[in-house]
């Protein structure tokens, strides 16, 4: 059985660190907000996986530009969460 309460707790702790480290606009917190929107979303919270998703979108929009792979990518999963929400 998937302990997906863990993993976010796991996910969040990880975040604090990485606030911690890098600050909010580095591309390893927004990968980490992307973690815990797809863990979220395995919860079936949609609500709060879209928030995450989103949150990581604004950081990635900030560091790179529009069309950016990385960015590209939050972009088409942040639609999705928007689609089950």
């Amino acid at each position: 059985m998937k302990d997906y309460k863990s993993a976010l707790e796991s996910h969040q702790h990880a975040l604090q660190i990485r606030l911690k480290l890098f600050g909010e606009d580095h591309s390893d917190t927004a990968a980490n907000y992307d973690n815990i929107g797809d863990t979220q979303h395995e919860m079936k919270d949609y609500k709060s996986a879209l928030e995450s998703k989103q949150k990581a979108l604004q950081i990635r929009l900030k560091l790179f530009e529009e069309g950016h792979s990385d960015t590209a990518t939050v972009e088409v999963m942040t639609a999705f969460q928007l689609h089950n929400t």
